[in-house]
């Protein structure tokens, strides 16, 4: 086992029993609310309490990814990456670990469960591909 897969296993163990997790942020497809060098604070959550506009932590194959909600289908999950143009392909509600629950940058902590925050960065991340693809430029 590598060193990456026994960090992974150690991560998804902490978090199936209930332990908060703590995170950097390494990708820019969450930009702007998460960017390169961010913490994100990940704790549990039950499959049947998962909401539009929520970022979750997902597992596919060895790798993590931290995506908006968009949608719960009964096939799957739909989601995307707020900076992205195209929605990932569906994740199966077994690939979800956990919620982000709160961002530190630079010393400042900001909620991500509140409200506003998540109602605005779903309607940008639905919103963004038909933006982008009519000329506007929303950042």
């Amino acid at each position: 086992m590598t060193c990456h897969e026994t960090i992974s296993e150690l991560l998804i163990h902490a978090i199936q029993a209930g332990q908060p997790v703590r995170l950097r942020v390494t990708g820019t497809s969450m930009q702007p609310l998460l960017r390169p060098g961010d913490f994100i604070t990940v704790a549990p959550v039950e499959n049947a309490a998962l909401h539009p506009g929520e970022i979750l932590l997902l597992r596919r194959e060895h790798d993590f990814v931290t995506h908006r909600l968009l949608f719960c289908l009964p096939q799957g999950l739909f989601t995307k990456g707020d900076a992205c143009l195209r929605p990932d392909p569906l994740f199966d509600r077994a690939q979800v670990l956990g919620r982000a629950v709160s961002r530190d940058r630079g010393g400042e902590t900001a909620a991500l469960e509140t409200l506003p925050w998540a109602q605005l960065a779903w309607h940008r991340a639905v919103s963004l591909p038909w933006l982008i693809k009519a000329g506007l430029k929303p950042w």
